[in-house]
């Protein structure tokens, strides 16, 4: 009998496949170690219908990206997926695009990812990576403030919500991230009401799961994006706006990516960044705000999910 260990692809884990020879048939069992983990790393950035699908293929490449969810990407599925398995030497596959330009690009293969729910503005994928419980992820691109009015925001949000309960109720859990460019910023009420995302910057509130309003439950989302507000160093939002208005913040954090309690224990804040440049690619003017000349008016929002493993030995 031979032993030989092999590394699963595409799934960054120090969880080993055991290889086992015997009698001419070849078996593989898979060996969990104490504390293992997966981690998923994510990126979402809006291109503002720029052409930058080298930009991209090389954020994906540099910052080591699984899921790729963009907006306004107006080059199309065709040539941003190609430039991206050019640069990593992967094949990269498409799981979702819209007519709007929403698009989720991964390096898994597109057979462990299956629509839930598909809208003009916002759709549900359902991740079964191996050896990991699966997860739902729902991308999302809210109408903007140019378009529409505070009551058209607050109802695109709480039919997005909507849909989200609904296929969390299908397949029978609450493992759910929303990332995407909701168009307002953490505090406003699309984000915050309950009947639309019910998100809270608290995360010991999050993990109360939900509270009751005039009779009725709603859960919570978790929104670690406040923390980008307001911070004393570094980039203090992913969208910069200055006009001559009575009251102006500059910066805004559209660009949001929101947690489920039960998603909690696989989310931790270090993991959440705006991106600034890579790889000879700087997106920000010497002013520090965004070069949208160059790239976006937009900048990149990167994070991770470090999902725990299946419990047990199990065959492949």
């Amino acid at each position: 009998m031979h032993i030989i260990q092999v590394m699963r692809p595409h799934v960054k884990s120090l969880v080993p496949l055991t290889v086992v020879l015997h009698g001419g048939i070849t078996h593989l069992r898979r060996r969990t170690p104490q504390k293992a983990a997966t981690m998923i790393s994510f990126v979402f950035w809006n291109l503002a219908k720029r052409p930058l699908a080298r930009a991209v293929a090389t954020l994906a490449r540099e910052e080591d990206i699984d899921v790729v969810v963009l907006a306004e990407n107006a080059t199309g599925r065709g040539p941003t997926v190609s430039a991206i398995s050019a640069a990593t030497g992967t094949r990269w596959h498409t799981v979702h695009h819209s007519d709007r330009g929403l698009s989720v690009l991964t390096r898994h293969s597109a057979t462990f990812v299956k629509s839930r729910y598909d809208a003009t503005r916002y759709s549900v994928l359902q991740f079964s990576l191996p050896f990991v419980p699966t997860f739902l992820v729902a991308a999302v691109h809210l109408p903007s403030k140019m378009y529409a009015q505070p009551a058209d925001q607050l109802l695109t949000a709480r039919q997005c919500t909507e849909a989200i309960s609904t296929v969390e109720h299908d397949v029978g859990h609450q493992r759910t991230i929303v990332v995407g460019d909701f168009n307002s910023d953490p505090f406003e009420d699309p984000l915050v009401a309950a009947g639309a995302f019910h998100a809270t910057m608290s995360r010991s509130i999050a993990e109360r799961r939900s509270r009751t309003v005039q009779g009725q439950n709603y859960p919570f989302f978790y929104n670690p994006t406040w923390g980008i507000l307001g911070r004393h160093s570094g980039t203090q939002g992913t969208y910069y706006h200055d006009k001559s208005h009575v009251g102006e913040l500059f910066w805004h954090a559209f660009d949001q990516v929101l947690i489920r309690p039960d998603l909690l224990p696989w989310f931790h804040e270090a993991d959440l960044k705006v991106l600034t440049a890579w790889n000879g690619h700087q997106l920000l003017r010497q002013t520090g705000i965004p070069d949208k000349s160059s790239f976006s008016d937009h900048l990149p929002l990167k994070f991770a999910l470090r999902t725990p493993p299946l419990g047990g030995d199990q065959n492949d």
